[in-house]
């Protein structure tokens, strides 16, 4: 098992996870800082992890207790594919701060599961951020959680998702 920190070690390098365990954090901010990429393939995600470069997952498996299981943060490009997440309140903020200008999403394939019946949705689109001109986010495929919505724009998106 591998435990996520706010380590700088890999700054600069293209990094690969396959067939592992990640433990995430349940604090914000955590990820692999300065990365060229990150990919992950076979792995399971447990709680929440920040992404800072284009990041791959495939057939990656999500629980989390945290707020989310992912916040695209930095990164401005982000695919999920065969991917489940199991989370408490909402799966992934689609999220951009710093130098992202345009957020790219793409689900395909992918389920979402939460047993809160509070819950706002899977996939949470802020583009509100004032660098931020873009944000799109596609799924294929994918099957909605039973409570909540697929995607929405929450209340605090001061673009009330015009650049959705």
């Amino acid at each position: 098992m591998f435990t996520l920190t706010s380590s700088q070690a890999l700054s600069g390098t293209g990094v690969t996870f396959e067939g592992v365990t990640i433990q995430g954090a349940k604090e914000i901010y955590k990820g692999y800082h300065h990365t060229k990429y990150v990919t992950f393939k076979d792995c399971q995600i447990n709680d929440m992890i920040f992404l800072y470069s284009p990041t791959n997952f495939e057939n990656c498996v999500f629980n989390s207790t945290a707020e989310h299981c992912v916040w695209t943060y930095s990164a401005d490009e982000a695919i999920f594919k065969n991917c489940e997440f199991t989370y408490v309140d909402r799966a992934i903020n689609v999220y951009g701060e710093h130098a992202v200008i345009a957020i790219d999403v793409l689900f395909e394939n992918c389920k979402f599961n939460t047993e809160n019946q509070l819950s706002l949705g899977a996939v949470e689109i802020n583009s509100g951020m004032p660098n931020t001109i873009s944000a799109t986010v596609r799924m294929n495929n994918c099957t909605a959680p039973q409570f909540g919505e697929m995607a929405f724009i929450p209340r605090w998106d001061s673009s009330n998702g015009a650049k959705t």
